[in-house]
């Protein structure tokens, strides 16, 4: 019996901690990558306000460590209300959002300029309310940069698509004679789809990718044929 109460006790406080959370970030875990050649690579989540507490809407956040690979730039943050450039580990920031309210964090990683140096980024920054600091999550974002083979084509002035960032579909537009397999990779270069292209004008459903950033690709007339895209709500 005085097992039972302790373990209810337990799951009573987990509870209570878990509905108490003042805020939400979403996604809170972000691997994705680009070019290095596009000098910057965007990254977004979004931040909910999920108090009830009319007093809880001042956040802090912290960026606990950054990495980055040699000869990269330097990394800028917006948080929902302010933008800052140059941001560097232990610097710390803060900002006002309403209850039930949300809005973005967007970080921008410089790659810096050529020649580039191919690697991954790594940030990790702390968000707290101010008002409770036990109410606290991390984001963790890791971007992969690379640069494109040789023989690759990044853009074509043959191939258009619309729309980036997508939802669940895309509308590819490509004049081609023959039948061609177009296919989809995510940035660790795993093939997740294909498609058979043989008019002027394809269809592509991502309603089942998760958010981040893709790759269509396809040969045609000895060469291959790159272009990245964006899936997000």
């Amino acid at each position: 019996m005085k097992k039972i109460i302790i373990l209810s006790l337990f799951v009573a406080a987990l509870a209570s901690r878990v509905l108490s959370q003042s805020f939400t970030i979403n996604p809170r875990v972000i691997s994705t990558g680009g070019f290095l050649s596009n000098s910057i690579i965007e990254v977004k989540t979004a931040f909910t306000n999920t108090s009830t507490d009319p007093n809880d809407t001042v956040f802090s956040w912290t960026v606990l460590n950054f990495t980055k690979p040699n000869g990269w730039g330097d990394l800028s943050i917006c948080d929902p209300i302010n933008c800052y450039g140059a941001v560097n580990a232990n610097e710390n920031y803060s900002f006002t959002m309403g209850n039930g309210k949300n809005g973005s964090i967007k970080l921008d990683f410089s790659t810096g300029t050529a020649p580039f140096n191919p690697g991954t980024a790594n940030v990790k920054i702390m968000f707290k309310s101010v008002r409770n600091s036990a109410n606290k999550d991390t984001l963790a974002v890791d971007v992969r940069g690379w640069a494109a083979a040789v023989k690759e084509v990044a853009k074509s002035k043959e191939l258009s698509f619309y729309p980036n960032p997508a939802k669940d579909n895309i509308v590819l537009k490509y004049n081609t004679k023959e039948p061609i397999q177009i296919d989809i990779y995510n940035v660790l270069g795993l093939r997740l789809k294909s498609i058979i292209h043989s008019t002027n004008e394809s269809n592509i459903d991502i309603s089942d990718l998760q958010n981040g950033v893709y790759f269509l690709r396809f040969k045609d007339d000895g060469r291959t044929i790159s272009r990245s895209f964006t899936k997000a709500e």
